[in-house]
């Protein structure tokens, strides 16, 4: 059993019921914990956002609003008359409104009311964010303002604005080998420069040797723009790209690329290999070409996939805290709300913090990260130096910031600057993938090992709530100074001590032994 810090004994006893195989009906039936709802930004703080086209709303708990081909349902006749009024100013009808999340009603009720009775939390009703398409020239924040005077409505605002990916500095290609002769010879191996998987206190490591490690009966998604899944490390079918997405107009497949590499680089005598290379990938477009930049619905849809202890990566970040600046998605309602939905059911979510040099503390952000009002229970990762595990001068950080990955000097698929022998992204390399663009996938690499461990002991996965404490509590200390909270950098060896029984991984190891040729 996983061992939990006293301020959070009530939260981890609750945890180790399920890890032991109870289930926390006790703590349900005396009453969920009670979900922070989304709060209606006055029109000055909704002209404060990005601008964009479209309007995200979200009705009140309890109400039963349906979209059937193209015509509201389940609204008493006064309600549609005010909603319809509010639209027609904005030159737009029902039709201009679609469901935010993609799974039918129905099987959200059902979801919600299992994930609810499972973890002891109220959880948001899904179906009833909607997102509304306004024409060229309309005023996406007076809408919102309109719509937030409503009251079954429980909040509206302008739907979020595509950032780049929280990569610090793009790696420069290097030119192509002359005369083609990368074309001919074979790409290098790279994996000894792959430190961050090794020995602490500098890696993560090691990864032990054993049955699961490498991920194995285990999946994950990858939640961002683009991906080059025909890299010749990866490997990766089409079909893991859970929708059509659009073009990265931050800069093409090289990111969603680099991601995938740290964990699913294939093993072999070339390129790289990935920290758990035989978990189960899949891919979930931020923006696609149906519905745009809505990463609020990649997450449902990713969610959808994924079992109990598998994991959800969301690479992406955004303006938070009234501020230009970057920092955690779930700053937004809609967000915050799926990633919710997600660690209830079981699945471990591991986010960026940003790159925006964010203190998550501060005033302005309203107590949007202080967990004692507002929690998704993911786990949210900064960037730390490759050398001592300080703060990397970029990384968002503050007390809602868990744990850290490498920052800087990571290596693995995709950029060019390493190798770049044809001009063919399915061959790039890079040394230098950065910010908590890198730092995340080193974490979730680090929770598909200890997952895979467990699950082939024989024990339940660790629920969210256990594995961002374990990984808090055994993981290698930040570098100094502190005072700007990145927490530390994972350990596997004192993670797996920590959650597995000794005589377990012994049996692990010796199945792993007798396995192999």
């Amino acid at each position: 059993m996983l061992f939990c810090r006293v301020a959070r004994a009530s939260i981890c006893a609750l945890a180790a019921l399920i890890l032991v195989g109870g289930a926390p009906e006790a703590e349900a039936q005396a009453g969920p914990h009670l979900r922070t709802t989304g709060k209606k930004m006055d029109l000055s703080q909704l002209r404060a956002l990005a601008p964009t086209n479209r309007v995200v709303v979200k009705f009140r708990e309890g109400e039963k609003v349906r979209l059937t081909k193209d015509k509201l349902t389940g609204m008493r006749s006064g309600q549609a008359n005010l909603l319809n009024n509010v639209l027609s100013q904005a030159g737009v009808s029902e039709a201009a409104m679609k469901p935010l999340f993609a799974t039918p009603p129905e099987e959200l009720a059902r979801e919600r009311s299992d994930s609810q009775r499972r973890s002891g939390r109220q959880l948001a009703d899904l179906s009833q964010y909607f997102v509304i398409d306004l024409p060229p020239g309309a005023d996406a924040a007076e809408i919102a303002d309109k719509l937030n005077a409503l009251g079954f409505v429980e909040y509206a605002a302008p739907a979020l604005k595509p950032a780049p990916p929280p990569i610090y500095s793009i790696p420069k290609a290097a030119n192509p080998l002359p005369g083609g002769e990368g074309a001919r010879a074979g790409s290098p191996n790279f994996a000894p420069l792959q430190t961050y998987k090794g020995n602490g206190p500098r890696g993560i490591g090691p990864i032990p040797s054993v049955k699961g490690s490498d991920g194995k009966s285990m999946s994950f998604a990858d939640v961002e723009y683009d991906w080059a899944l025909a890299h010749e490390d990866l490997r990766l079918p089409y079909m893991r790209n859970l929708e059509t997405l659009t073009a990265d107009k931050f800069g093409g497949p090289d990111h969603g690329t680099a991601v995938l590499g740290i964990l699913s680089g294939v093993p072999n005598s070339f390129g790289v290999t990935g920290i758990v290379p035989a978990a189960f990938a899949y891919v979930a477009a931020a923006s696609t070409s149906e519905m745009g930049y809505l990463p609020a619905r990649a997450i449902g849809i990713a969610m959808n996939k994924l079992k109990p202890g598998d994991v959800i990566l969301i690479e992406q970040q955004s303006p938070v805290c009234g501020l230009e600046d970057y920092g955690p998605l779930e700053y937004y309602q809609d967000v915050f709300d799926a990633v919710s939905a997600a660690t209830a059911k079981g699945i471990v979510v591991v986010a960026a913090a940003g790159n925006g040099d964010v203190n998550l503390d501060r005033d302005t952000c309203l107590g949007a990260f202080d967990r004692g009002k507002r929690d998704s229970q993911a786990i949210i990762v900064g960037a730390g130096s490759s050398t001592d595990h300080a703060r990397m001068s970029f990384s968002s950080y503050g007390s809602r910031v868990d744990v850290q990955g490498w920052g800087e000097n990571v290596t693995t698929t995709g950029y060019g600057d390493a190798f770049n022998p044809t001009n063919d992204v399915r061959r790039y390399y890079t040394k230098s993938f950065n910010g908590t663009s890198s730092a995340t996938p080193i974490v979730a690499g680090a929770v598909l090992v200890i997952q895979g461990v467990r699950k082939a002991c024989g024990l339940p996965p660790a629920t969210p709530l256990e594995m961002r404490d374990l990984l808090e509590r055994t993981g290698t200390k930040q570098g100094i100074p502190r005072v700007r909270h990145i927490g530390p950098l994972p350990n596997l060896e004192a993670a797996l001590k920590a959650s597995v029984p000794a005589n377990c991984l012994k049996q692990v190891q010796s199945a792993s032994d007798a396995a192999r040729p």
